[in-house]
């Protein structure tokens, strides 16, 4: 909550409070250099907020790291539509993840 982030004169973001409940689904929305993607990053633990926290159920961080966010219930999947060309879209989607299969096909 109250999320602000400068990267040297310029400032990115200014006291952003997300709520965000568990089994919906949301877009962040904007023009270039609005913020959506420093804001998503510090979500997710890449980079660093200058002030504020991230909570998430009884976490609360901001998370020092990726993969504290992700054992706390954050992930995040980029834009790339193909990081790994010869992989189905569901195994790019779990890429470096434990994922059940059925059948041989990622559930």
């Amino acid at each position: 909550m109250g999320i602000d982030k400068t990267f040297g004169d310029a400032r990115v973001l200014r006291a952003v409070n997300v709520r965000v409940e568990a089994g919906s689904v949301h877009a962040v929305l904007g023009e270039n250099g609005a913020g959506k993607s420093t804001l998503i990053n510090i979500i997710a633990g890449v980079v660093r907020a200058d002030a504020g926290t991230v909570s998430v159920g009884d976490a609360v961080g901001p998370f020092s790291d990726p993969r504290e966010a992700e054992r706390n219930g954050v992930a995040t999947l980029h834009q790339d539509h193909a990081i790994v060309p010869g992989l189905s879209v569901a195994e790019n989607v779990v890429l470096g993840r434990r994922t059940p299969q059925v059948a041989g096909f990622v559930r």
